[in-house]
C-alpha cells in the first residue's frame, strides 16, 4: 500500500475499498503514528503546533469553523463579512455569487475532464461563453439552464464550440469526426436545407472557439491538443 499525505486518500486513489469499520480503524492507528512522530494528526508532513496535535492549517479551519458557529444572526457567515444574508440563505448576495461562480466553473472543468475536452490553458470556457454570448453558434437559442452543450472533436479532443441539444445531436448523428466529407453527404442525403447546411459546414472548417484564440492573437491550433501542448511547450491548467 502506498502511504500517503492521509491514507484515504491514499487508498481512494488506489481505487480501493473498505467498510467504515476499517476505514475507522486504520483512521485511528493513523492519527496516533502521527502524533508519535510529532506530526498533526490529520496530516503526516505537518508539524504539530506547540501544545496542540494539530498543525498550523488545520488549526485555522478549527477556529474558522467555530468562528461561524459563533456568527451574528443574520450576517453573512463568511469570516470578515458584516454583509446581510440574502433571506433564506446564510450568505450576503456577494458572497452567493462568488460560490455559484466557483461552482459552476468547477463543474464546468470537471465534466470537460470526464468527456476529454480540451480548452487552450489561457482560454477557459467561461470565455467562451461571452464569446458566443450565451447562445447556440448555428440556430441562436439562449441558454436556459441545460439547453446549451460543449461540442468537441473527438480525435483532436479540442472544443468547437457551444451548440444547442438539437444542433449537437444532428452533428453527431452525421458523424462529423470521423468525415466531414461524410458528414456532407449525410446531410445532402436526407435533404437539409441549404440556409442550414452551410453555417454547419462554416462551423466546422472554422469553429467559434478557434475564432476566440485567433482574436486573442494566439496560435491556432492545426493538430491534436497533446501535439499543440508539446509543440508551444504548454502546461495543462488543472
Amino acid at each position: 500500500m502506498v502511504v500517503g499525505d492521509n491514507w484515504l486518500e491514499s487508498n481512494a486513489k488506489k481505487g480501493g475499498c473498505i467498510c467504515r469499520r476499517c476505514q475507522g480503524i486504520e483512521a485511528k492507528k493513523n492519527r496516533e503514528r502521527n502524533v508519535a512522530n510529532g506530526m498533526c494528526s490529520s496530516h503526516k508532513d505537518r508539524p504539530q503546533v506547540e501544545g496542540y496535535t494539530k498543525c498550523q492549517p488545520c488549526l485555522e479551519q478549527v477556529r474558522a469553523a467555530n468562528l461561524k458557529a459563533r456568527n451574528v444572526p443574520g450576517i453573512c457567515y463568511n469570516i470578515g463579512c458584516d454583509k446581510p444574508q440574502v433571506k433564506g440563505l446564510t450568505s450576503c448576495q456577494e458572497h452567493v455569487e462568488r460560490d455559484r461562480e466557483n461552482a459552476l466553473r468547477h463543474s464546468h472543468r470537471n465534466n470537460a475532464k470526464r468527456l476529454g475536452m480540451k480548452f487552450h490553458p489561457e482560454v477557459p470556457y467561461a470565455m467562451l461563453f461571452q464569446f458566443q454570448d450565451g447562445k447556440c453558434w448555428l440556430c441562436g437559442i439562449k441558454s436556459n439552464g441545460r439547453a446549451l452543450h460543449r461540442d468537441h472533436d473527438h480525435i483532436t479532443g479540442w472544443v468547437r464550440g457551444i451548440l444547442c441539444s438539437s444542433d449537437n445531436t444532428i452533428l453527431k448523428s452525421a458523424g462529423v469526426d470521423k468525415s466531414v466529407a461524410k458528414a456532407e453527404s449525410y446531410f445532402i442525403k436526407y435533404e437539409m436545407n441549404q440556409d442550414r447546411l452551410i453555417p454547419i459546414l462554416d462551423y466546422l472548417e472554422n469553429p467559434p472557439y478557434f475564432q476566440l484564440i485567433r482574436t486573442l492573437g494566439l496560435p491556432v491550433p492545426t493538430g491534436t491538443y497533446e501535439q499543440y501542448m508539446k509543440h508551444y511547450d504548454l502546461e495543462e491548467d488543472i
